[in-house]
């Protein structure tokens, strides 16, 4: 047996703790729509939790699948997305006798087990309810289809595309202890089955999901996942894949030497290791023992090679940060401060944004201090007149838009930031600082992003004012199909000064075409809200990825599927503060689903492209873009694009 299959039997017998990856915000939004749905996820009670899983209602006899004696098989590798918008990837086996299709591999527990399906033209249906078997003669496991619009479980129809050797199921996959009800140990979507055909390509990046710490006093593993994909989604042979560990040391990146005198099943040194490649003792495919000190690290590392199709092309570096980032204790209350910093890397030019202070006796935290970030909190220590932060602290993890990368973000490495205290008038300034980023593109080295010089960090007056008008930026599809808008609520008066963003929310309109300007109403259920609300707080993210906020730049899921038939949407924002409660008028835009939002009476006369970084660039660069559009009625628009 797999040694990552007997990770749930220790997490049964003993209670156990995962090191939470950084990037947890990045969670798909099926997580809370799911979650919230009456749906359990059985993986995440027995391994997160430590408890031990409610067992199923007890189901009517069940039989696997047997394949005819004889199929012809050819190797395929699953990819998938998991619920959690983590990477998976597999191994699979896929005969055709007649219309009938067999694959074996879908289930990692059960890697033995089989499915059924029929072909029907480009269609290829699998019966949902397939029994995989009886995992450690414990946990029965099911195929089931879901279908997370209706809320409902359903056969799985892949589209088969025979000339590209793919198939793709349109519904959400589940490896479930039910047949009827969803209650997964696994959750998959936009599932793939890919034949492999040897060719030349990059390996796709792989991904480390946790270092599962054990309190038995057994030695913490690393659990990654190497998607058999290269980058440009073709299936890769596990035959010609190898990888190697990297250690991130001062930000200094180097290989990994498993040595004989620790792993003492291999029969020598290993620095390189054969995806299929198991001691059968403390090597396993995508599962490790670290039997070295790890500890002193500051991020862990996966790269693959594959050498398919005569030649040898490398990965990028799948990073996981071993460090953590500062948090702020509970009871601790943060009040709402402006930062000001001249920004060295665009001539100076002034920034300004609003950050979050709180104070714990003589620790001093900050939110906002890396632009990137802000929600990261940084902790420093009051010392007389001065809060002195220390230096490369960890911030968090960022993944770009598009390309996938993840970059890892510290504090000012160089040194420690000293910020001057004047209790008089409660605000602090800083001399310079730095928050510079180690990618998966570079081997040694830290890059900058954030050059700040005359930091200044100053409190916002509470007064009553009229909020800025709030602008509604684009209206777009995602990829499970469902609409979304971008919209930004500023954090400003009328006049332009910062007001308390704790005060201000904003609300959404609907006209549908009835001249009727409706509130639109955000459902407890589809939001993961405690109950259902129409004004919508400035800084609510919710759990499930629905409604989502960077500063001024916000996004809201519909629940429905029917925006491309609304006529006009519409935004207001309001604010209560010094004792008034002050709202704009309502501002609304036209509806079209295949531009976005369309202005009545204007087209555009010129477009520009822009980085993130305020860089002009053309129109092959992918990832999150700022587009500037210039109007016939010399008016500009500038709106945040996905450019794939």
């Amino acid at each position: 047996m797999k040694k990552r299959l007997i990770t749930c039997v220790i997490a049964i017998i003993s209670v156990v703790a995962f090191a939470q990856n950084n990037g947890a915000a990045n969670r798909s939004p099926w997580a809370g729509i799911v979650k919230n749905t009456g749906v359990a996820n059985k993986h995440s009670e027995w391994q997160g939790g430590g408890t031990l899983p409610d067992i199923a209602a007890p189901q009517k006899a069940a039989t696997v699948v047997t394949p005819p004696e004889g199929l012809a098989v050819e190797d395929y590798v699953l990819y998938a997305i998991d619920i959690d918008g983590k990477k998976a990837s597999s191994t699979l086996s896929v005969g055709f006798s007649g219309n009938e299709v067999y694959v074996q591999g879908v289930c990692h527990n059960l890697p033995e087990a089989w499915i059924k399906g029929t072909r029907s033209g480009n269609n290829i249906s699998f019966p949902t309810g397939q029994y995989f078997g009886k995992f450690i003669n414990f946990f029965d496991m099911y195929f089931v289809g879901y279908d997370h619009i209706a809320g409902k479980v359903t056969d799985v129809v892949f589209e088969y595309d025979e000339a590209a050797n793919t198939m793709t199921a349109k519904q959400a996959v589940l490896i479930n202890d039910n047949t009827d009800t969803p209650s997964y140990y696994d959750f998959y979507m936009d599932m793939s089955f890919l034949k492999v055909i040897e060719q030349a390509g990059t390996p796709a990046t792989p991904q480390i999901d946790k270092i599962f710490i054990s309190k038995m006093g057994n030695k913490p593993r690393l659990m990654f996942t190497i998607p058999l994909i290269d980058t440009n989604g073709n299936a890769m042979a596990s035959s010609k894949i190898t990888y190697k560990i990297y250690s991130d040391i001062h930000h200094t990146m180097a290989p990994v030497t498993l040595k004989k005198s620790e792993y003492t099943a291999i029969e020598s040194d290993m620095t390189e290791i054969a995806y299929n490649y198991t001691d059968d003792q403390n090597i396993y495919t995508g599962d490790i023992d670290l039997l070295m000190d790890y500890t002193g690290w500051n991020r862990i590392g996966v790269k693959v090679t594959y050498n398919g199709g005569g030649e040898s092309h490398e990965s990028a570096i799948g990073w996981y940060s071993i460090e953590q980032a500062d948090t702020l204790p509970a009871g601790v209350i943060p009040v709402e401060y402006k930062l000001s910093v001249e920004d060295v890397n665009y001539n100076n030019d002034e920034e300004k944004r609003i950050i979050k202070v709180a104070v714990d006796g003589d620790d001093v935290y900050m939110t906002g201090l890396a632009s990137r970030f802000p929600d990261a909190w940084l902790k420093g220590k009051k010392e007389g007149e001065i809060v002195r932060f220390p230096a490369d602290r960890y911030v968090g993890e960022f993944v770009v838009p598009g390309s996938g990368e993840v970059q890892h973000y510290y504090f000012n490495p160089g040194g420690d930031v000293e910020f001057e205290f004047n209790a008089e008038e409660m605000y602090y300034t800083a001399d310079a600082y730095t928050v510079d980023y180690a990618d998966e593109t570079s081997e040694t080295g830290l890059s900058n992003f954030d050059n700040y010089s005359d930091a200044e960090v100053t409190p916002i007056e509470e007064i009553a004012t009229m909020p800025a008008l709030p602008e509604i930026n684009t209206v777009e599809r995602n990829r499970m199909g469902d609409y979304f808008v971008t919209i930004y609520v500023y954090a400003n008066d009328q006049y332009g000064e910062y007001i308390l963003p704790s005060k201000l929310s904003y609300q959404l309109f609907v006209d549908k075409g009835d001249g009727v300007e409706t509130p639109y109403v955000l459902s407890s259920l589809f939001y993961a809200l405690d109950s259902d609300m129409t004004v919508v707080p400035y800084g609510l993210n919710t759990t499930n990825g629905t409604i989502f906020n960077e500063g001024d730049y916000h996004t809201v899921v519909f629940q429905t599927r029917d925006v491309d038939s609304w006529k006009r949407l519409g935004v207001k924002s309001i604010y209560s503060g010094g004792g008034e409660t002050n709202e704009t008028p309502v501002h609304w835009v036209y509806v079209n689903i295949v531009s976005g939002i369309d202005e009545v009476g204007t087209d555009v006369a010129e477009t520009e492209l822009y980085d993130m970084q305020g860089r002009r660039v053309n129109g092959d660069v992918k990832g999150l873009l700022i587009k500037k559009m210039r109007m016939t009625n010399g008016t500009v628009k500038t709106v945040k694009v996905m450019n794939r």
